[in-house]
Parts: structure tokens; C-alpha cells; sequence
């Protein structure tokens, strides 16, 4: 699971960082707001990177079950608010 989530950061930060630099090449990029976010982004990486080295395989696995879980139920009442306006 450690190794799973690593990779994963891997690849989130890279898909991250094009992201925010094709729109900020768009000027659709606040500089502002994003100015004020990245200190926070980079105080919980470096928090769960830490907390992620000593806790087990298995809370891994709950915590990201969880998070998924928590992803899909707000998708899907975010879908059914957009239905529901149509």
C-alpha cells in the first residue's frame, strides 16, 4: 500500500503541475489565489507523507477507502444536483 501511494503522488503531482501551467499559459490561473494555496499544499503533503511512513498497510487502505467513498458520494449528489436543474 505505501509503495501504491507513492506511485500515486507520483503521478498526481506531475498531472498537477502541467495542469497549472497550461492555464496558467491560458490566463485562466489566479496567481493570487494560487500564491496563497500552495503553502498549504505543501504543509499536508509533507504531513502525510510523514503520518503515511508509520501507519500500517491496512489503515492505508481503510483511509483511502474512505476518501474514495467520500469522492463518489459527493460525485453523485453533484450529478443529481445537475439533473434535477436540467
Amino acid at each position: 500500500m505505501h509503495i501504491a501511494i507513492g506511485t500515486s503522488f507520483g503521478v498526481m503531482l506531475i498531472n498537477n503541475i502541467n495542469a497549472a501551467r497550461h492555464h496558467y499559459k491560458s490566463n485562466n490561473l489566479d496567481m493570487n489565489i494560487f500564491k496563497k494555496i500552495v503553502p498549504f499544499l505543501i504543509i499536508g503533503v509533507a504531513i502525510s507523507i510523514a503520518l503515511s511512513s508509520y501507519l500500517s498497510s491496512d489503515i492505508l487502505q481503510s483511509i483511502f477507502i474512505i476518501i474514495i467513498f467520500y469522492i463518489m458520494v459527493k460525485f453523485l449528489i453533484r450529478l443529481r444536483k445537475c439533473n434535477n436543474i436540467n
